[in-house]
């Protein structure tokens, strides 16, 4: 039985990888062949930042990078508005062919030049604070994500937040499960009683709203929309030291 548990997720509330997505979703569409030859001062890029937040799974970038390619051909149509339409009902598969590309992308950059890849990822400033906690209650933190497991462990790696391997569940693991299938099957199986959620999409937390005993944090410095921007990382550090504290364990 675990009294208390901690479910992150990973891009958005521990890394920035806005670049690192973008060089692979631009090498996987054949628009360049290294990262040296992608540009992140155009207003395509500009425009995947600004609406990366409504990003889940790799295959939605296929869209996102189409959506903008209309923006830019005709200027009055919304990138918002055209995304959410092909997301909701998404048609062939050449988004899921896309998605087995972009990884496949993504390990060879890895591959042919692991600090030029690992240069466009930053650690958000939480990482730092949470060092400590991770150290002391890695047996007690999970990560999910739709991240591969491979590059998650890297960085893990990189920036000394020890983990317990077993912990790492990405997008190998979630396959056609939700976040939230994932989440229940964790609690159940590991009698976890009381537990915290963070991530940055707010619908993969309103998802989780049914879950018991389960407090819900949205970690409003990743990829959120400007009217959800601000700097809570404060308030989630307090929830994450608090759930040890209150299951009678130091954090």
């Amino acid at each position: 039985m675990i009294n208390g548990a901690i479910f992150l997720d990973f891009d958005g509330v521990l890394f920035d990888t806005v670049k690192e997505t973008y060089c692979v979703s631009m090498i996987t569409c054949e628009r360049a062949n290294t990262i040296s030859e992608i540009d992140f001062e155009t207003q395509h890029y500009h425009y995947f930042h600004k609406f990366r937040y409504l990003i889940g799974p790799a295959w939605n970038y296929y869209f996102l990078i189409g959506a903008i390619d209309e923006k830019l051909k005709e200027p009055e149509l919304e990138i918002n508005q055209t995304l959410q339409i092909e997301l909701e009902n998404p048609k062939g598969n050449q988004h899921l062919l896309f998605e087995k590309r972009f990884f496949s992308s993504r390990r060879h950059l890895k591959k042919r030049d692991y600090a030029c890849w690992e240069s466009l990822i930053h650690p958000y400033p939480i990482v730092a604070d949470l060092r400590k906690l991770m150290e002391n209650h890695r047996a007690s933190i999970y990560f999910i994500t739709t991240r591969d497991r491979e590059s998650v462990k890297h960085l893990l790696n990189t920036y000394d937040l020890e983990f317990v391997n077993g912990h790492i569940f990405s997008k190998e693991d979630l396959g056609k499960n939700s976040k939230k299938d994932l989440i229940q099957y964790l609690i159940k199986k590991n009698k976890i009683t009381s537990s915290i959620f963070v991530d940055d999409l707010k619908s993969n937390l309103a998802a989780c709203k049914s879950i018991q005993n389960m407090t819900l944090l949205h970690a409003c410095w990743g990829y959120v929309a400007p009217e959800d921007r601000k700097d809570n990382k404060e308030q989630i550090l307090r929830e994450l030291k608090n759930i040890f504290k209150e299951s009678g364990i130091e954090a």
